[in-house]
C-alpha cells in the first residue's frame, strides 16, 4: 500500500466509523496516527454551528510539544482524517428536508418595529 492509498483508506475508515457509531478498524500502521488524531480532537475549537477544523498550526505546536517526529506525510493524513471527521460530522446532522420538522424561528418578524414597541424593549 503506498502513502496515498493508506491515506484514502484512514479517511475512509474514519468516515465509516463515525457514520456508523463503531469501533475503527484503522489499517496496519494507522493505529498511532488514529491516536495522535483524537489527541488534536479532543482540543479542537467549535463555533455556533460545529466544529473548527484542526490547523496546522495546532498539529505542529502539539508534536513539538509531545515531541513526537511528525513528518509531512503525517500531517497530512491527519488533515485527510480531520476533514472525512468533520465531513461526517456534518453529514450526520443532516439536511434540511430531513429537519423539516425541528421548529424553528422565523428570520425576521413579520411585524415592523415602532417607537413605542422599541422603547418597551430597550426603554
Amino acid at each position: 500500500m503506498n502513502a496515498a492509498q493508506f491515506k484514502a483508506a484512514m479517511a475512509a475508515e474514519m468516515k465509516r466509523a463515525v457514520e456508523t457509531g463503531r469501533r475503527p478498524r484503522w489499517p496496519a500502521g494507522g493505529q498511532e496516527l488514529a491516536g495522535w488524531f483524537v489527541e488534536l480532537s479532543d482540543r479542537r475549537t467549535w463555533h455556533a454551528t460545529g466544529p473548527n477544523p484542526i490547523g496546522y498550526s495546532d498539529m505542529i505546536a502539539w508534536a513539538n510539544l509531545m515531541r513526537w517526529p511528525v513528518l509531512p506525510r503525517h500531517i497530512e493524513i491527519l488533515a485527510a482524517l480531520d476533514n472525512a471527521w468533520i465531513g461526517a460530522f456534518y453529514a450526520k446532522r443532516g439536511t434540511k428536508e430531513q429537519q423539516k420538522d425541528i421548529k424553528t424561528l422565523p428570520a425576521r418578524s413579520a411585524h415592523a418595529v415602532s417607537p413605542k414597541l422599541f422603547d418597551a424593549i430597550f426603554g
